[in-house]
């Protein structure tokens, strides 16, 4: 009979009745496969080609090999540590459906609290700036600050008592509170005079629930509300005290929101930390995971805050790029291609897309309209965005098909977007 194995193949005679296990040794030997595993023991047989290996105890007249045939060395163990392979169909679906949340009794109450809320929300919004509100709009006023402060009130108790409401529940139960206030401070009569007086009205109601919340509350989500309607406060203020155009608002608004942004990278490690840790010692940073945590919640902080202002940057270019002012049109070029320069400095493509969608939008807007706006044709706009667009897609294409490499960020990126990004102020002042 013939023998192969791993390394060479044997032609010699072995006894028929005899176990295989007695001369799988010897056959090791003779073929050169001598490689034991201390800790999972190889089981050597015999078996013929294309069939399962034949039992070590048995002999080769039992198992019915006739003389002469070719028989190869297999591990009778060799499967037996493997996972096991779930063939039923069903089983397989069900597992599927692991990874979802079940619609049982407990998502059933969050849901009906959470509509529950916003429907208060919406109720006493849409009550306040009702056309003929002006009876009863002192009333909604007293309501909609009952309402939140209740609100807050039972997200802050709810988190003391350790209630079975979660994280999310009580968040959204304690943000209520900023849209109630500020719709409260909007039925004050001193909102009714005047546009600037309702807009003051507006961020002052805002900044106290962001503060209720945060009180209720104190998570991340809370500390980004009261900075977010801080800054909102303070230049709807200066906007409207200066009395200010929408031009002229966009552009001021716009390179503050710059300057959130650039300093967002840092603030996000620091407001991640003054949201508190889970660590119940006095240093939190002994704990590989709760610093991991903290890690993580800086990195959803600095997320959000791109998106938010990306949204209000890209909002601000839009009207200054479509303006026939040659200073707005200027601080549309400067801060879209500072967004665009600067977005790379970031490694997180959920924080770096916004950016550059935003700047490119702006220089998109005033690529458009510019021309038109000073004289130009109006075909004029539609064919240098063309133009731009083209060279975009052939550098995008030879980018995609370059082999993967890790390359240093050029420095002269940076100097530049830090030039566009102090020429900014300048041109803002001429706008």
């Amino acid at each position: 009979m013939t023998v192969v194995g791993t390394r060479r193949r044997v032609d010699l005679a072995v006894p028929a009745d005899a176990a295989i296990a007695e001369y799988t040794p010897a056959l090791l030997t003779l073929v050169g496969q001598v490689e034991l595993d201390e800790t999972f023991p190889p089981v050597w047989s015999l078996a013929l080609p294309g069939a399962p290996p034949l039992a070590p105890e048995a002999s080769l007249r039992e198992a019915g090999v006739a003389d002469g045939a070719t028989l190869y060395l297999r591990d009778v163990a060799a499967d037996e540590f493997d996972e096991p392979v779930v063939t039923d169909l069903e089983e397989s679906v069900e597992k599927t459906r692991d990874g979802v949340t079940a619609w049982g009794r407990r998502v059933r109450a969050c849901t009906t609290l959470v509509l529950a809320v916003l429907g208060l929300v919406a109720a006493l919004v849409v009550l306040a700036w009702s056309g003929s509100a002006d009876s009863y709009r002192p009333g909604t006023g007293v309501g909609a600050m009952v309402v939140a402060f209740a609100l807050a009130l039972l997200a802050w108790h709810s988190t003391r008592q350790g209630w079975s409401l979660s994280l999310g529940l009580r968040l959204i139960t304690a943000c209520a509170a900023v849209p109630l206030l500020a719709t409260s401070a909007a039925c004050l009569p001193v909102a009714s005079e005047s546009l600037a007086g309702l807009l003051l009205a507006l961020s002052a109601g805002a900044l106290v629930g962001a503060l209720a919340a945060l009180l209720a509350v104190r998570h991340v989500t809370t500390l980004m509300a009261v900075a977010i309607t801080g800054i909102t406060l303070v230049l709807t203020a200066a906007l409207t005290l200066s009395r200010t155009s929408l031009l002229e608002s966009a552009a001021v608004v716009s390179v503050s929101t710059m300057g959130v942004l650039a300093a967002a990278p840092k603030a996000a490690g620091h407001f991640a930390v003054l949201a508190g840790s889970r660590a119940g010692g006095s240093d939190p940073y002994a704990d590989e995971a709760e610093v991991l945590r903290l890690v993580k919640r800086g990195q959803r902080v600095l997320i959000g805050t791109n998106l938010l202002g990306s949204a209000v940057a890209a909002a601000c270019l839009v009207v200054l790029g479509a303006a026939d002012h040659a200073f707005a049109v200027a601080l549309t070029a400067c801060l879209g291609l500072a967004l665009i320069l600067r977005a790379g400095r970031l490694t997180m493509a959920p924080a770096v897309v916004p950016m550059v969608a935003a700047g490119t939008l702006g220089l998109a807007v005033a690529l458009v309209r510019a021309p038109g706006n000073f004289g130009a044709p109006p075909w004029t706009g539609p064919v240098a965005l063309l133009g731009a667009a083209v060279l975009a897609l052939a550098f995008g294409l030879g980018r995609a098909f370059r082999a993967d490499a890790d390359e240093e960020r050029p420095t002269w990126i940076d100097t530049l977007a830090g030039f566009f990004l102090l020429a900014s102020v300048p041109v803002a002042v001429g706008v």
